[in-house]
């Protein structure tokens, strides 16, 4: 029988999930403030953005450690994260379509999870 991992005291890996996402975000707000350029009501699509990548990061970073047992994936998933975004000189709309699209990577981890658990 294959073995299952108990997320945080024994919180499911979705719960799991949005809560390090969550804290991890909060963790950077300095960042929100100080390396941003957005001012006024561009600054609420950009820490919702914020959120919800760094939510859906980790629930990418909890399926490869999970999967493999193995705590660097999550680190270099995080340096590939930060590195990219050193280069990146965008506008509000494409903090959007990213978290669109977090927003999809997150449903298919969870869909994927839910039908292993199932077999």
């Amino acid at each position: 029988m294959e073995k299952r991992v108990k997320w945080y005291v024994g919180l499911s890996f979705f719960t799991a999930s949005v809560i390090q996402g969550v804290i991890w975000a909060f963790w950077h707000t300095i960042l929100w403030f100080v390396d941003s350029d957005y001012m006024g009501i561009q600054m609420i699509p950009y820490v919702l953005s914020n959120v919800i990548v760094m939510t859906g990061l980790c629930f990418i970073m909890n399926l490869f450690m999970e999967k493999n047992d193995n705590l660097i994936y999550g680190i270099v998933i995080h340096f590939c994260f930060n590195f990219l975004y050193c280069f990146l000189q965008v506008d509000i709309w494409f903090y959007v379509v990213l978290s669109a699209i977090y927003i999809v990577i997150i449903a298919l981890i969870c869909w994927k999870k839910n039908v292993m658990s199932k077999e």
